[in-house]
């Protein structure tokens, strides 16, 4: 048996550390690309101007809104020996609506007390998405409502948490009855 010498190792463990390099390039460079496109994918998602929540396309708008938000009571009705209420939260914020969530209270037409606070929480709107949530409120005719009283709780936008200012919420009162909604920070 012949045994070689050492420079013929040394030239082995080259090639091999020279294809072990090579292999490890290509595949970091895969990987990136492969995670660009990704990146991409979800951008266009982003940016999609007609996104649909729940099944709920965006409303197109004649005028733009200047306020980041739009809370409109949609249905107020009589269900059975119930009030109906159909809340819908629109986004015209330039991020993702994460969370908007606040409590609902009914008062009488004498500001008297009605209806306990009802947690309402609206999740992942897209810039231009809309949402609808219904709350029942059990033994309450439609026509004792006089005020349906909102009390802020949680903003998160984009996963970040941040003060719940009323005024960037603009509040379409509902037509079909004489309820008045209102902030419960602007109530007297």
């Amino acid at each position: 048996m012949k045994i070689l010498p050492i420079k013929h190792f040394s030239a082995l463990k080259t090639a091999i550390l020279s294809s072990l390099i090579f292999f490890v390039l290509l595949l970091n460079s895969t990987y990136i690309q492969g995670q660009t496109g990704v990146e991409a994918i979800n951008s266009k998602i982003q940016n999609s101007s007609q996104v649909e929540t729940d099944g709920i396309k965006p409303e197109a708008k004649t005028e733009p809104n200047t306020l980041p938000f739009t809370l409109q009571l949609t249905h107020i009705k009589q269900f059975m020996q119930s009030t109906q209420l159909v809340f819908k939260l629109t986004n015209h914020d330039a991020d993702m609506l994460n969370h908007f969530w606040i409590y609902v209270s009914l008062l009488d037409q004498s500001k008297g007390f009605l209806y306990r606070e009802q947690p309402v929480l609206f999740t992942g709107i897209r810039k231009g998405g809309s949402q609808s949530i219904e709350l029942l409120c059990e033994s309450i005719g439609v026509d004792e409502v006089g005020y349906i009283i909102l009390k802020p709780e949680l903003l998160e936008i984009d996963r970040q948490e941040i003060p719940f200012e009323t005024k960037k919420v603009e509040l379409v009162q509902p037509g079909e009855s004489n309820a008045k909604m209102v902030f419960n920070t602007l109530f007297k």
